[in-house]
């Protein structure tokens, strides 16, 4: 078994997250105090009919959006496209995920557990 599928399976394994994404870094999702979480699957869509670029950056307590801390900068996502990132993204109490794009009309949607 690979371990999206072992991921998948684990009953804590759950959608963190999901929203809009505005043109200004804008937090997507906060690890809650005395919790640990691991995200191992992003969805970027694109409802529009033109492309776009996504930026996603993981920040530390009082840490601000820096090319240091991009988890993905500028990534194309071509108009009425789902583009999925799989990975595995540890964050540990007061960790976020930050997230801006060059269009109104980019979601995220982030999957993953939390203990």
């Amino acid at each position: 078994m690979d371990y999206s599928a072992r991921q998948r399976t684990d009953s804590r394994y759950r959608m963190l997250s999901g929203t809009s994404v505005k043109a200004t870094a804008t937090t997507v999702y906060r690890c809650p105090v005395d919790k640990a979480a691991s995200i191992s699957s992003i969805w970027m869509c694109n409802t529009g009919t033109s492309s776009a670029t996504m930026t996603i950056h993981h920040l530390r307590p009082n840490e601000s959006v820096a090319t240091s801390n991009a988890l993905v900068y500028g990534l194309t996502c071509n108009g009425n496209t789902t583009t999925l990132l799989e990975s595995t993204i540890p964050l540990v109490s007061g960790d976020s995920i930050s997230a801006l794009s060059s269009s109104t009309n980019m979601t995220i949607v982030l999957y993953g557990t939390e203990a």
